[in-house]
């Protein structure tokens, strides 16, 4: 199924912008509320906090980076399981560092969409 086709099962009102694949997603739903969906997790936002997601997500893999170069432990990896989490309110997605990456560029590509269709200025 591809990103036009999950158009018509969200509604005909709802907005897709970007697709990895079918549960990695963004959509803007027809209430103009932003849905990032990764894995079997969802999470809204407002276009205007959602449009600061990839520079947050830029700066937490820069950090990793950064860190990992210098040969200190990266303070955004969970001890117990060597992932990045994501938290927002009470979600919490587990991230490997690739995912992370490919999470950034999705919000990126979204978060760009949003400002061609004029939803922040």
């Amino acid at each position: 199924m591809d990103i036009n086709d999950r158009a018509k099962i969200y509604g005909s009102y709802d907005q897709p912008l970007v697709e990895i694949d079918e549960n990695h997603h963004v959509y803007l739903c027809e209430h103009g509320i932003v849905h990032l969906q990764w894995g079997k997790d969802m999470l809204p936002y407002c276009p205007a906090d959602f449009v600061g997601l990839p520079f947050l997500l830029s700066g937490l893999k820069l950090q990793c980076e950064m860190q990992c170069l210098h040969g200190e432990e990266c303070v955004h990896i969970d001890p117990e399981d060597n992932l990045v989490h994501l938290e927002y309110g009470s979600v919490r997605i587990p991230l490997t560092p690739d995912e992370c990456r490919s999470l950034r560029d999705m919000v990126q590509e979204a978060a760009n969409k949003l400002y061609v269709l004029g939803c922040v200025g």
